[in-house]
């Protein structure tokens, strides 16, 4: 969609009103797999308490983090570093939109 500013075409900018934390997304993935909590702690050289900490979405997944989840997963070290960094910035600018969806 463009939106039309002082003559100049400019793209509108999706902004969703919820965002999804990677501690979310690693619970479902865990629970899919039927991966237990204490396996996949293990399996990444991670703490118990970690993991139950990134899952409640107290502790971000950083750089490092990213790496051991998409090794153990079989997933791109990108999708969890995107996802920590959307949910960031989702909060950082207050989450919600102004009601239509766009910025």
């Amino acid at each position: 969609m463009t939106e039309t500013l002082k003559g100049k075409k400019v793209l509108a900018e999706y902004a969703p009103d919820y965002a999804v934390s990677p501690g979310e997304i690693l619970k479902e993935e865990l629970e899919y797999r039927k991966i237990e909590l204490a396996d996949f702690a293990e399996q990444t050289k991670l703490s118990l308490s970690l993991i139950n900490k990134i899952i409640e979405g107290e502790e971000p997944v950083t750089k490092n983090i990213s790496k051991k989840f998409g090794k153990a997963l079989g997933t791109s070290v990108a999708l969890w570093d995107n996802l920590e960094m959307y949910y960031q910035l989702y909060k950082k600018n207050g989450g919600g939109c102004n009601g239509s969806g766009y910025r």
